[in-house]
């Protein structure tokens, strides 16, 4: 069918066929109003689902929380970095990661707030954060949450003994900029660089297999990178390593030194939590080699947020995993997948420990 209105676009003025393309191919799925809730209603059945592509994914983790049938016992909380910890490196226990690209403290926040609002607060016996240089960064240029701006202010709110007032609107009616992308043409260059590497529009499918050739998210939130990203030659991990040091560059511009206000909103999450009887974890994954020692040379305030949180864990009574330096794991470039992220293993050696 889409292949049919494709085609059909090559009759209609230019202006036309770039808007044509852009909303059938959409490389993003942003116009796909079914296409989140599709990978949740997998999710809820007991699926994996692969091939997974662009999606909306604050809007799977809410709609996720408002469908489970039970509450988890874990809850992890963290940016891509910390997406592949796994119900298998935390046995025993219910386990749902709630990590996300990008993510912020603002959305730890908010992902928390929507446990609340499910009736799920006093359920959680465990809380995992993942720990990134850029968490206490205000110019860190990371605004993915604000889909989740609602949830973060009434959870704000409730942390500094505020009357929470929900008058913020629901994400759904703050989502119209979408539609612009319609006439642009980087989404539009996008569209076209998918269909050339991908040859076809490829949609997620179900699965009961952990280890796919695509893109996995698992039942239980975590991540299962695709097969060609795992089985990638050391050439190709520290190629990717030295293109993120850009991206790292990007996060921690303007920061030379922890933002106090993102600290104190740190420390009364994680106190607010310990109050309620959760226990809190902290994980700091290791960067690649590459990446730390641009950190090192360049950016030492980065290193400083390890001190930071490990200092805050002991005199809370937390157990901190990992460090951001991966020489105290004696870690090579192949223990890697590209300069952010380690292999499961390597992470589940690490919690272990």
């Amino acid at each position: 069918m889409k292949t049919f209105w494709l085609r059909s676009l090559l009759f209609l003025p230019v202006p036309l066929i770039l808007i044509g393309v852009t909303y059938f191919v959409d490389p993003a799925n942003l116009f796909r109003e079914d296409y989140d809730a599709g990978i949740v209603n997998y999710l809820l059945e007991g699926y994996n689902v692969t091939n997974l592509g662009n999606c909306n994914e604050r809007n799977i983790q809410k709609l996720y929380i408002e469908k489970m049938k039970k509450c988890p016992d874990v809850v992890v909380l963290g940016s891509s970095r910390g997406m592949s910890i796994d119900k298998d490196m935390i046995p025993n226990n219910h386990l749902i990661n709630n990590s996300m690209t990008a993510g912020s403290l603002e959305d730890f926040l908010a992902i928390w707030y929507l446990y609340k609002e499910r009736g799920c607060e006093n359920q959680i016996r465990q809380v995992w954060i993942s720990i990134d240089p850029w968490l206490l960064n205000d110019h860190n240029e990371i605004d993915h949450w604000r889909e989740l701006s609602r949830e973060y202010t009434l959870c704000l709110d409730l942390l500094q003994g505020k009357t929470a007032t929900d008058t913020l609107p629901a994400a759904s009616s703050r989502n119209y900029s979408k539609y612009k992308e319609l006439v642009s043409f980087s989404y539009f260059k996008s569209a076209l660089e998918y269909l050339w590497v991908n040859k076809k529009i490829v949609h997620y499918e179900p699965t009961l297999s952990d280890e796919n050739e695509g893109m996995s998210k698992h039942t239980d939130g975590s991540i299962y990178y695709d097969a060609k990203y795992r089985y990638s030659s050391p050439e190709e991990i520290e190629s990717r390593a030295q293109n993120l040091v850009a991206y790292t560059r990007k996060h921690l511009l303007g920061f030379t030194t922890l933002n106090p206000e993102y600290c104190l909103i740190f420390e009364q999450f994680v106190e607010y939590l310990q109050s309620q009887g959760v226990e809190v974890n902290f994980f700091l994954c290791p960067f690649h080699p590459l990446v730390y020692s641009y950190f090192e040379d360049h950016f030492p305030v980065a290193i400083k947020v390890e001190t930071y949180c490990l200092d805050f864990a002991q005199s809370h009574h937390i157990q901190a995993y990992g460090s951001f330096n991966p020489e105290k794991y004696q870690l090579e470039n192949t223990d890697f997948l590209d300069g952010f992220h380690l292999r499961e293993q390597v992470i589940a050696r690490i919690i272990d420990q």
